[in-house]
């Protein structure tokens, strides 16, 4: 429920970290699209790994294309920490 966007539209497929801010995506997320993929084969449930691929193939691919390992795009990459 957290996943949502297209590869053309924010945020990119990405797996947003927090329910209370559907527009930003922080790092401290980045674990949940792996998440999920485990939870799908452990679970047997095909439907678990679907927005961890449109992560990993939209969103983190947009990310490290567009200047790397940003803490968070809000949905621009505004905060550049990591």
């Amino acid at each position: 429920a957290m996943a949502s966007g297209t590869s053309r539209e924010w945020p990119y497929g990405a797996v947003l970290p927090w329910a209370q801010s559907p527009a930003m995506w922080h790092a401290w997320g980045s674990q949940m699209p792996a998440a999920l993929a485990v939870a799908a084969d452990v679970l047997d449930d095909p439907a678990l790994a679907d927005p961890a691929i449109a992560d990993a193939t939209g969103f983190t691919t947009t990310l490290l294309t567009a200047g790397g390992p940003d803490n968070g795009w809000f949905p621009s990459p505004t905060d550049r920490v990591q």
